[in-house]
């Protein structure tokens, strides 16, 4: 007579169990990993294709102004640069809206999964060294040729336009002054909420406005505690703001 022993029996239908179930799981492991080998290789970032230098106030140049720059921004379907914002400032409000402005002016292969374009958000740093010093010379003699000016609003009205801007828009800046009228450090206080704006009111005034020294009393002084505690600086802050109308 055969004698069966459950107990064994048992156990080794539980192991034969194990291995079965062993052996259906790791296909599916392995297909699963491939499968998310697959989506990143089929995922191509946003390319340059058409990029612009960016364009510096010649007073910027000629300080000798410095720094790093990180710009986020979204290429878009179309391989358009929009909505830049900096998420690290050089510390000054000159470059960090000099290198948000060059990249809506760039042109993007956009980003493409499995073939598609989509919308992606990049990062791109941007790196703000001195002149040579054999450079200073040419600088100074186009500064010289330059013929300070009081930014004007209407400059703004070929980017409304080509915007289709529909109202109006204003930008604030706080600024100090040199011994000669220029501004020697500038701040955007408010943002217009356009960059090709905030551009025109942060490097346009730094660049070519010019303030008669005699006539300090026009312009609109910042109250002095404010001042303080921004710079933690003795010097007169003044306040200016743009209006640009459609």
């Amino acid at each position: 007579m055969l004698v069966v022993n459950r107990g064994c029996s048992r156990m080794r239908n539980w192991i034969l169990s194990l291995l079965v179930i062993a052996g259906q799981g790791a296909p599916a492991d392995e297909k699963e990993t491939n499968a998310v080998a697959d989506r990143r290789q089929s995922f191509e970032r946003p390319k340059v294709l058409e990029s612009k230098a960016v364009r510096m106030p010649l007073r910027a140049r000629l300080n000798q102004l410095q720094g790093t720059v990180v710009v986020q921004y979204t290429v878009t379907m179309e391989g358009k640069a929009i909505s830049p914002r900096v998420t690290k400032s050089s510390g000054n409000d000159v470059l960090d809206i000099c290198a948000a402005k060059a990249v809506t002016e760039w042109k993007f292969s956009p980003a493409r999964r499995s073939g598609k374009p989509i919308v992606q958000v990049v990062e791109h740093e941007f790196a703000f060294e001195p002149p040579l010093p054999s450079e200073l010379d040419e600088l100074k003699k186009q500064f010289e040729k330059q013929k300070p000016l009081v930014v004007d609003p209407r400059q703004a009205e070929g980017l409304f336009a080509k915007r289709g801007f529909r109202h109006r828009a204003k930008a604030k800046i706080v600024f100090t002054l040199d011994e000669q009228g220029f501004i020697s450090w500038i701040r955007l206080e408010e943002s217009s909420g356009h960059v090709e704006l905030d551009y025109l009111a942060v490097a346009g005034a730094y660049d070519e406005f010019r303030v008669d020294t005699k006539k300090l009393s026009e312009l609109t002084p910042r109250d002095s505690r404010a001042a303080a505690n921004e710079q933690k600086v003795k010097a007169q802050f003044y306040e200016k703001e743009f209006v640009f109308k459609p």
